[in-house]
């Protein structure tokens, strides 16, 4: 669970972030554990390309969800998880990727 701080034009306000109430199974630190570059690299594909489900997915999902919050792309940080998971599973998030590589690897 995660203190959040929202700051607008009428000030700040405080809540909570809970993954679990979001939907999120909890998961541990050792779920979440990477390697080398490369490994995390490949992992990375895997996991936006929908073929590696579980506490990974969960926790980009859970991130571009509340960037999609932030942005003012969702309405809310659950939308945002729910619009990250489709894009996943449709396969954009994939192809973002692709074409950051691809962008990334030309400097």
């Amino acid at each position: 669970v995660a203190t959040v701080a929202e700051v607008t034009g009428k000030g700040v306000s405080y809540s909570k972030l809970d993954p679990q109430a979001l939907g999120f199974p909890k998961c541990s630190i050792a779920d979440l554990k990477g390697g080398d570059a490369e490994h995390n690299a490949a992992m990375l594909k895997e996991v936006v390309g929908g073929k590696r489900p579980g506490p990974l997915q969960d926790t980009v999902a859970l991130n571009a969800g509340a960037a999609l919050y932030v942005a003012g792309k969702a309405e809310s940080v659950q939308q945002g998880c729910e619009m990250a998971v489709a894009s996943i599973k449709r396969g954009a998030a994939l192809e973002t990727l692709a074409r950051w590589t691809d962008a990334c690897s030309k400097f």
